[in-house]
């Protein structure tokens, strides 16, 4: 996330954390600056920038008010990871496009930083992974080795 300068110096802590979308050229979009806690209304900010640009009759984005989950109906995020469990793994290869074992391990669970056993629990993900998908031994084991290179600190 750049932050915009301004006039004002002094630490980064310092510089104003107001956001600006800019069509700087044909078909190309800066957005700089904002929070972590308002990028929604950025992104919404900026689609309808790029629909009125193009004069597309659009209704105004929603971005900032949609919910991105219905959390009651989603046992699988929050704050802490779900259960371990076939039926979760499932779920993120189905509903969450998870494809290789680190995403389930590291992006979706977060098992990874919560069990000390991670490497066995991979290797049961990556059981069932190989029956989700129908993974040849090979490929298991490619997906074995790629997470244990990717998950060292």
């Amino acid at each position: 996330r750049p932050l915009i300068k301004g006039g004002k110096q002094g630490s980064p802590s310092d510089i104003s954390r107001a956001h600006q979308i800019c069509n700087t050229e044909p078909g190309w979009w800066d957005v700089a600056g904002g929070k972590l806690t308002t990028y929604r209304v950025i992104a919404e900010e900026t689609i309808d920038a790029i629909a009125k640009d193009r004069g597309l009759k659009l209704p105004r984005c929603r971005t900032a008010i949609e919910p991105l989950i219905d959390a009651a109906s989603n046992k699988y995020s929050g704050i802490l990871p779900p259960p371990f469990s076939r039926e979760a793994v499932e779920h993120f290869c189905r509903e969450e496009w998870a494809l290789n074992l680190e995403d389930v391990m590291l992006r979706r669970s977060s098992w990874h930083y919560y069990y000390s056993d991670a490497e066995a629990k991979a290797r049961q993900v990556a059981e069932w992974m190989t029956e989700i998908f129908q993974w040849t031994p090979e490929q298991k084991k490619a997906q074995i080795a790629r997470y244990s290179t990717c998950s060292q600190p």
